[in-house]
């Protein structure tokens, strides 16, 4: 049983297929009865609030269509800032947003180490067609396993005996060092004149990287091993691939699209909320913005840290919990954030349940606070995005004017997918979402043999900021997905044919797929 939640309506940046973009007219978000979908109350739901429906990521320019939203609800005037502008210069083949519809989805839930099955049923037939999926599915399942399992091991294996060779990947910044600093420079005359109070200034690192068939989901597994994330995706957008060999093969094409994120921030997310019976289900929201980074310890022998180097890692965690300079940055963001939720949460629900707490990732301590609100009975997931995006996390504070300000310093160079979020907005009103960072972003290169690679990096600028102390906290941020490019790129034929080789041997052997 279907049933429309909400008066929302498209803004446009939906598309549903990855061969073709369309504009949606009505609701993308439906409310899915689920006592209903799944026959009784007795049913046991999956440990997770992901129920099929739309995956994908919406780009730092839909701020554009956000922004306009958000000034005609306030009555304010549409001006310029939210027209596309000619001379923005826009990645070739990248679009703005892209969604696909997912009818059948496997969901892996990490904390009891199960398989779900998941399939969408909108027509009769629906439920014959993914009946026969899921036990295709269960039926190759155990096989499925041990071969993924074993060239997951081969391949971390291999990765650890290449730890130390990087190719010499040269990544060029789109504006150099000093242009970089002098735009620092500039922040600090806007905040002095009282344009804005914080800029989330960035740049972006550009490099190419050869033989564009080479698999972009190698660099992921490689990203997400050396620099683990709560919000790492795997994104491709129109990139079929070849298997005409025992190593799978990348074919991009101009419109291709790859997003290999190692992202430590949550953008927004929806979950469904009941804790009793009697108490009406609510739609619950929650934002968990980063500002604040600060280098962890490299254990010298690369594995594990000493007594004086767990002291030290510590003693940073500490420094950065109470830097001043941090500590106000964060509290801005949370402040704009907590004013982005008010707009489509209940009077009085929106709060801070966490300020400033640090949270430790493999390469680098981060502050990380954490907004949580409750929907408003007639709004929806789509209401909260169009309420609160970009991330202000990624933008500085006041959001509109800084974004203005931050586009002319920018030189109006769009940002891609980079500061954007992706992730699902799935059919039972729930969603969760990430901040576009800690990413590389993989188009054709403009010879088309190779992979144009790019990422974006940057901070947020006060009052309190050092000019040089800010360019080398940009480089931090972009130094693990840097390194896994390079990591990447040493990765030989050789190498991958080997894989390849175990790998078919498992898929012939009868006694491994049965174990």
């Amino acid at each position: 049983q279907k049933q429309s939640y909400g008066p929302s309506t498209s803004i446009g940046w939906v598309s549903t297929t990855s061969s073709e973009q369309e504009t949606v007219d009505e609701p993308v978000v439906e409310w899915v009865d689920e006592s209903n979908v799944w026959g009784n109350s007795d049913a046991k739901l999956p440990p997770f609030h992901y129920r099929g429906g739309f995956l994908g990521f919406l780009g730092y320019e839909v701020r554009h269509d956000t922004q306009r939203y958000l000034q005609q609800e306030e009555r304010g005037d549409v001006g310029d800032a939210t027209q596309t502008k000619e001379n923005v210069s826009k990645p070739n083949g990248i679009p703005t947003a892209a969604f696909f519809l997912a009818r059948q989805s496997m969901a892996y839930h990490h904390p009891t180490e199960s398989w779900y099955l998941i399939g969408l049923v909108e027509e009769e037939e629906d439920i014959k067609v993914n009946l026969e999926w899921m036990n295709a599915i269960n039926k190759d399942f155990k096989g499925w396993v041990a071969t993924e399992s074993l060239r997951a091991k081969i391949h971390n294996s291999d990765q650890q005996a290449m730890s130390t060779k990087r190719s010499l990947v040269e990544f060029i910044p789109n504006r150099p060092k000093e242009v970089y600093e002098n735009d620092i420079e500039s922040c600090h005359e806007f905040i002095k004149k009282g344009e804005s109070y914080e800029l989330c200034l960035t740049n972006q690192l550009e490099a190419n990287i050869s033989d564009s068939r080479r698999s972009s989901f190698d660099l992921y597994k490689i990203l997400r091993q050396g620099n683990p994330s709560p919000y790492a995706a795997y994104f491709r957008w129109n990139v079929p691939s070849d298997y005409g060999t025992s190593q799978r093969k990348d074919i991009p094409s101009k419109s291709s699209l790859v997003i290999c994120s190692s992202s430590p921030e949550r953008f927004m997310s929806v979950t469904r909320q009941q804790p009793h019976p009697e108490i009406a289900l609510s739609l619950q929201c929650e934002a968990k913005p980063i500002k604040g980074t600060c280098a962890r310890v490299v254990p010298e022998d690369g594995i594990c840290r000493t007594d004086a180097e767990a002291r030290e890692d510590e003693r940073r965690a500490r420094s950065l919990e109470l830097s001043l300079k941090n500590r106000a940055e964060n509290l801005m963001i949370v402040d704009l954030l907590r004013n982005d939720m008010s707009r489509v949460c209940k009077t009085g629900t929106v709060h801070v349940a966490k300020l400033m707490d640090i949270e430790s990732f493999a390469t680098v301590h981060q502050m990380v606070s954490t907004i949580r609100g409750t929907l408003s009975n007639t709004c929806t997931s789509i209401d909260l995005l169009r309420a609160s995006f970009p991330g202000g996390s990624m933008t500085g504070a006041p959001k509109i004017r800084t974004m203005e300000l931050l586009e002319e310093l920018e030189q109006n160079v769009d940002r891609g997918p980079y500061s954007g979020s992706l992730g699902y907005l799935s059919v039972n009103g729930c969603m969760d979402m990430n901040i576009i960072i800690r990413s590389a972003v993989m188009t054709l290169s403009e010879n088309e043999d190779a992979w144009k690679v790019s990422i974006g990096a940057g901070g947020a600028i006060t009052a309190l900021s050092e000019v040089e102390d800010e360019y080398d906290e940009m480089k931090l941020k972009a130094r693990a997905v840097v390194g896994a490019v390079q990591e990447w790129a040493t990765l030989s034929d050789q190498t991958k044919d080997e894989i390849g080789l175990h790998v078919e041997t498992v898929r012939n052997s009868t006694t491994v797929g049965q174990s």
